[in-house]
Order: structure tokens, then sequence, then C-alpha cells
């Protein structure tokens, strides 16, 4: 798969929540967080930050975790609407806004103390590659999780097919 970007951007610790965040904010047609882990508090932060009109799609681990102060334990949490995925097959960290994608090792939970060695890669793509770039790994996604495609696509009405998701 070649990818012609017009800019290609390194993004370290803080940079990458302030692009991310500033992104979100003004995002005109599509979100998509796909991470390993989300924070309660950043997804919250996130829907208050992404304009009500705007689509977004996230995927987290099926491992995905908060703390529970009430019981001092971890328990299991899954952000609103948010495809869960086996945690045995995805580790991955993608964030598209628009044709802007962004590929790193930066989860989508903002620590009080954010690691300034995660550092991603901000691409700007026009639409159809920032496209393909989802249609990519969700198909991966989709194979090593043995989801059935044609079901989704038949039986789900409340999901759209993959061309309407990524090209309409």
């Amino acid at each position: 798969m070649n990818i012609n970007a017009t800019k290609i951007r390194l993004l370290f610790g803080n940079e990458f929540w302030e692009t991310l965040e500033q992104l979100i904010k003004n995002a005109k047609k599509r979100i998509f967080i796909i991470s390993a882990f989300i924070g309660e508090d950043t997804f919250n932060n996130f829907l208050g930050w992404k304009p009500h009109d705007i689509f977004y799609l996230s995927m987290v681990r099926s491992d995905n975790q908060k703390y529970d102060f009430s019981t001092n334990q971890q328990i299991s949490y899954y952000p609103q609407d948010s495809l869960i995925i086996d945690d045995k097959s995805f580790h991955g960290k993608i964030y598209i806004v628009d044709n802007i994608v962004i590929i790193g090792s930066q989860n989508f939970y903002k620590a009080k103390s954010v690691k300034e060695g995660e550092f991603s890669t901000l691409f700007e793509l026009d639409e159809f590659n920032s496209s393909l770039i989802l249609y990519q790994a969700l198909l991966k996604i989709i194979e090593n999780e043995n989801i059935d495609v044609l079901r989704l696509t038949l039986f789900e009405p409340i999901i759209p097919t993959l061309f309407e998701l990524f090209f309409l």
C-alpha cells in the first residue's frame, strides 16, 4: 500500500494530547478512536470536545479497566457505544480525525503525568488515503476477531456497510 502524505509530524508527550484535542474540537466529518486502552476521564473529556453532530467510533480492548474507589479495585470499563475487541488480538493505537491520521504508542488514556517517551506520527492525507488506512486496520481487526462482515451488513441495521462508513 503506497500512501502519499501532504504532511508528516512526530508528536511527543503533551504535544500528542494538545494536537488531538484541537483536531477533535475542530472536526468536520468523522472521528475514530482505536486504542488498546481508553480512560474514563479522557473519554468523557473527548465527548465534551467533540462537536455534537460529528460521527465517531471508538474501539477498545476487552481488558480495559478503571479504578473503582468505592471497592478499591480495578473493574472493567467500556466507553459508551465502543466496540470491544479481544485483548489477545488487539494492541493498536490509531486516531483519525477527518483526514488526519495519528499512529503511535499513546493509548487514549491521559495520565496525571504524561510520559514524554510516548510518541506518535501524524499524517495529513486526502480522504481516500485516510479511509484506506482505517479500512485496512478494521479489516485486520475483523480478521483476528472472526467477525462475520456479511452478518453485520445484512442483519444489523444500526451498523452501516463498510463503504458507507468510510466513503459517504
